[in-house]
């Protein structure tokens, strides 16, 4: 029996009326397979190694195999683990499986996302092509609610950004990734219900914070565009249209904040 078979029978099992599941990833919402469980984000590189037996055994082109598992580890912008993703056959195979499994999940841009609020910390699951192969990240995230907070300032500024000097930035959040420039500093946020990792980009002049922005990922789904409004105007009241500009728009309650459409992003803009 070759791996790749070895390790298919592994990941789909039976369930009542023979419908398939992938053993160890939950029932009605998804869970951390246990062997991952104890590999926590920031390990640094070499334990990562040791922790899949320096990558010997390889499975479906990109993974290394783990128990039933094939995952391949990711890394952060330091080279330390991030999350890991699980490497399967087909996008759309595991999608049905997984629908199946989970529940319909919520789809943005053909990627699809499955969570579980309950778990500790915050689990997020999201399924997206990899060349011919699915992959199946499996990472934390905090809601979107809870990243802006209900008040008129955000809840993920531990240090206000503005005026803030590069130095002040890098202590304040120096378990973040960051990127300095010569006239930005970026900082990023565990990723929300979708989308990829919370960037917040920082202008700076003479070494400090002028003016910084937030995206929010929106897509093509009219339900999170919705939900971003309705947790922007719960913090700063309605929003008014920016004069002659029909994708831009700005609060009464913070009138340094412009909120404006950037691609496929809601863009939210501080002392602009």
């Amino acid at each position: 029996m070759t791996l790749f078979a070895i390790i298919v029978g592994a990941l789909l099992g039976a369930a009542d009326a023979g419908v398939e599941r992938y053993p160890g990833l939950g029932e009605g919402k998804p869970v951390m397979p246990r062997e991952l469980s104890s590999l926590k984000p920031g390990t640094p590189a070499g334990e990562v190694e040791r922790f899949f037996g320096d990558f010997e055994h390889l499975c479906l082109d990109f993974g290394v195999v783990l128990g039933p598992w094939c995952v391949i580890p990711l890394p952060d912008d330091r080279g330390r683990y991030s999350r890991s993703g699980l490497v399967f056959e087909s996008v759309e195979e595991t999608r049905a499986i997984l629908r199946n499994q989970w529940g319909p999940p919520t789809v943005v841009d053909k990627h699809a996302y499955w969570l579980n609020p309950d778990a500790k910390p915050k689990l997020r699951t999201h399924l997206r092509a990899m060349g011919d192969r699915a992959l199946l990240e499996l990472d934390e995230y905090v809601p979107l609610a809870a990243l802006l907070g209900s008040g008129p300032d955000f809840a993920f500024e531990k240090r206000r950004f503005l005026g803030a000097s590069v130095e002040a930035l890098r202590q304040a959040y120096a378990s973040h990734d960051q990127v300095v420039r010569d006239e930005t500093i970026e900082v990023y946020f565990p990723p929300s219900e979708v989308g990829d990792r919370t960037l917040v980009r920082c202008e700076l002049r003479e070494g400090k914070v002028v003016t910084w922005s937030l995206d929010i990922t929106v897509g093509d789904a009219l339900a999170r565009e919705e939900l971003v409004v309705k947790l922007l105007e719960a913090k700063w009241g309605a929003r008014k249209r920016v004069a002659g500009d029909v994708k831009a728009w700005r609060f009464a309650a913070r009138s340094d904040v412009l909120v404006e459409y950037f691609y496929d992003d809601l863009r939210v803009t501080v002392g602009r």
